[in-house]
Order: C-alpha cells, then sequence, then structure tokens
C-alpha cells in the first residue's frame, strides 16, 4: 500500500467518513496494509573531493563594492536528477542596491555541460 493511515483517513474524511485515525491505523494493521516508507538520501558533507569545502572569508562581512565587478556572491545547491547531480548556482554582483540575481548557472557534471543565463531575474 502506498498511502499511511493519517493520508486513508484524510481521503475518508473528504469523502464524507467520519473516521478516527487510530480506528483506521487499526483496521489497517488488522488486514496487514503497510504504507511504503521512502528511504532518506544520505548527505555528503564531505564532498567528493573535486572542490574544497571552505572557502577564506575574503569580504570580511563587508558586503557592498563601489563598481560593478568588484565582489560576487553566489549559492550552489545541488539536485539528484536520476543517477546524477545537477548544480544550480545564483550569482549577485554586490555593486547593485536592488535585490535581483545578475546570473544563473546550471551545472551537469556527468559530461560538463553548462547553461548559464546573463538575464537579472528579480528575487522579489
Amino acid at each position: 500500500m502506498k498511502y499511511g493511515y493519517r493520508r486513508i483517513q484524510g481521503e475518508l474524511e473528504r469523502e464524507g467518513w467520519k473516521v478516527k485515525h487510530k480506528k483506521v491505523l487499526r483496521l489497517m494493521q488488522v488486514m496487514g496494509f503497510r504504507s511504503i516508507i521512502r528511504r532518506k538520501r544520505k548527505s555528503n558533507p564531505q564532498g567528493d573531493g573535486l572542490v574544497p569545502r571552505g572557502a577564506k572569508n575574503l569580504l570580511q562581512r563587508d558586503f557592498t563594492a563601489e563598481a560593478p565587478d568588484q565582489k560576487w556572491v553566489t549559492d550552489i545547491t545541488q539536485y539528484a536528477v536520476g543517477d546524477t547531480w545537477l548544480y544550480l548556482s545564483a550569482i549577485k554582483d554586490l555593486c547593485t542596491k536592488d535585490k535581483s540575481i545578475q546570473s544563473i548557472v546550471f551545472i551537469h557534471l556527468l559530461n560538463f555541460n553548462y547553461f548559464a543565463s546573463r538575464k537579472c531575474v528579480a528575487l522579489f
């Protein structure tokens, strides 16, 4: 069975049945129904060794710049896609006062293809 007792009880309520969750749980146990529990993914805090884990604190908490292209900040997020990983990086120039992203980069490390977009995307 794909669903747990909470989801089954919610579906029954939506269909007009008044049933407590403990009753649904008990009936599922008697009938031998068990929900499928998804495995949790293991995180790898050490990385794969290709890229150093930390960077030096070059900004020293000074997040302002007088001219464009002096200070950039970024955040990298990884997504599991099939049996490989896709990396997303949003890059911001600290010279601009608005809350916009200057560049978005998608990297697929299986065959080192990447897609970069120089369009500004508003955050808010």
